[in-house]
């Protein structure tokens, strides 16, 4: 039934785009409220800093050059990419703590949507591990029973904002994936530049929003209509290729598209009963471990920026 309510919501997008133009005109218009964000524009995203307040021009996708160079910290770096997951964004967790352990991070950047949203975060996070998964998740093993989907992902945040200070993340390094809606048309937006940790978090809220599984209808980031970042064809940055793209069957594969959204990446939020976070996160450390071969070819031997693992 709540995957009936999404589709209703993208088809009368849908059903919106393709009207005339003389009829669109006359309806509400569903805009950016207002620039508060530097705006830069590729051929397929819009890519937000939002610690900045100047619009830049267009240019089209034989230009990413050129935003490299206006851009130069990110300019020479690798990316890992990190796909949606529900809760499996717990074995996520595991994956990335294993590779925070046992590699220097320092040359790439990190771009995710949905679950992989709060992954990118936590990538950036510039202190020791230990303990990272209780310091997030707190004393829930498994989903409590009394919160909602939503009351959960406030948790959390409260909990990252708790136990970390703004400057224990390299929040520069961050770019999330975020479907939008402008002028009734669905767009992938890339936010970064963040005005500080929580509006990070906000972020990540946003791009973890699907209607009336995660909240209500409508959730809106910086007065902008914004849905979970994996409904968008491509989330991630494009303008530098990703390296490592992690996903929950990454090492458990069964399908063999690179960046393939499964339903099973949203059924598991309607199942929430049936995860535990620890074993998840456990799987997802252990699993690493016993593929870190794989990943010592990327960080120890490769010096390409387009190795993308997937069995």
């Amino acid at each position: 039934m709540y995957f009936t309510y999404i589709a209703f919501f993208i088809a009368i997008i849908q059903i919106y785009n393709s009207m005339p133009r003389r009829v669109v005109g006359i309806l509400p218009r569903l805009t950016f409220s207002k620039i508060v964000n530097k705006i830069e524009y590729t051929a397929n995203q819009i890519i937000i800093h939002n610690h900045e307040k100047t619009q830049s021009t267009n240019f089209n996708d034989k230009q990413k050059m050129f935003y490299l160079e206006k851009n130069e910290f990110i300019k020479d770096k690798k990316m890992i990419s990190i796909s949606p997951a529900g809760f499996k964004g717990f074995y996520l967790l595991g994956i990335i703590t294993y590779i925070k352990e046992h590699y220097d991070l320092s040359e790439f950047i990190f771009s995710g949507a949905s679950a992989g949203a709060w992954i990118s975060i936590l990538l950036s996070y510039k202190g020791d591990t230990t303990n990272l998964f209780s310091r997030i998740v707190g004393e829930n093993m498994v989903f409590p029973k009394d919160l909602t989907i939503r009351e959960f992902e406030q948790k959390i945040k409260t909990n990252i904002l708790t136990n970390f200070n703004e400057t224990d993340f390299d929040l520069r390094r961050v770019f999330i994936g975020v479907t939008t809606v402008n002028n009734f048309k669905l767009q992938t937006s890339i936010y970064s530049n963040f005005n500080d940790l929580e509006d990070a978090l906000d972020c990540c809220i946003a791009s973890s929003h699907v209607p009336f599984i995660t909240g209500g209808p409508i959730n809106k980031y910086h007065d902008i209509i914004s849905f979970d970042g994996g409904f968008s064809k491509y989330p991630y940055l494009d303008i530098v290729k990703s390296s490592l793209h992690i996903t929950p069957s990454i090492w458990r594969p069964d399908v063999p598209t690179k960046y393939i959204k499964k339903i099973s990446d949203y059924t598991t939020l309607l199942s929430k009963d049936k995860y535990n976070f620890m074993e998840l996160f456990e799987m997802g450390y252990n699993d690493t471990k016993n593929n870190a071969n794989v990943l010592d070819t990327l960080f120890y031997n490769s010096p390409s920026t387009d190795f993308i693992y997937e069995k």
